[in-house]
């Protein structure tokens, strides 16, 4: 199983960058690439580091305005087992997005999809059975951990944990595809 540890802070949309990265404030450990004539995230972007922008922890952020501004994650050897971790916070004002998209090696096939209007997480995933339940959220604008896991021939889970620790319901999906996920997308990924 892999696990990702990039984090998303904020719908305007705030990306995190992992502190175990050996340059914590640098958007090198993503690619910095937009899908389709959209717009990828440069280096530019990174100045708002310093900018005293929400984060979730630590001293670094990387706020990504604009439409279909995202940063990706090719994985290697595409996985049949998938988990990842967001944290997500909708700044007032701003309208809702897909925050998260995994797709296969290509990027031409979405297997997870998930949006959040600041008061409900969707997830749409490739192969369910029946589509997991949305899970809703009472302040939109605090701060949000989403977990995902996700098997291509198995189950997929998602749990939400809002401020103060308190955790939704699962919801979950059984899931038969036999695709695999080869990129994973953080950020404004449908413009």
């Amino acid at each position: 199983m892999i696990r990702s540890s990039k984090t998303l802070l904020g719908l305007s949309l705030i990306a995190c960058l992992a502190a175990s990265q050996a340059n914590a404030c640098a958007i090198s450990a993503w690619d910095a690439v937009g899908a389709a004539g959209s717009v990828g995230v440069v280096a530019a972007d990174a100045v708002a580091v310093q900018g005293g922008n929400s984060r979730y922890s630590g001293s670094c952020s990387l706020k990504l305005a604009g439409p279909s501004k995202f940063v990706q994650n090719t994985i290697a050897t595409p996985r049949s087992n998938y988990k990842a971790r967001l944290y997500v916070r909708k700044e007032a004002g701003a309208s809702g997005s897909e925050i998260f998209k995994a797709t296969n090696a290509a990027g031409t096939t979405n297997l997870i999809t998930v949006t959040f209007t600041g008061t409900t997480f969707s997830f749409n995933v490739l192969g369910a059975g029946a589509q997991p339940a949305a899970i809703t959220v009472a302040n939109p604008t605090a701060w949000y951990s989403v977990e995902l896991e996700w098997s291509n021939a198995g189950q997929f889970r998602a749990l939400v944990t809002g401020a103060g620790g308190v955790a939704s319901a699962p919801s979950t999906a059984n899931v038969a595809t036999a695709e695999t996920i080869g990129k994973a997308r953080l950020g404004n990924t449908n413009a």
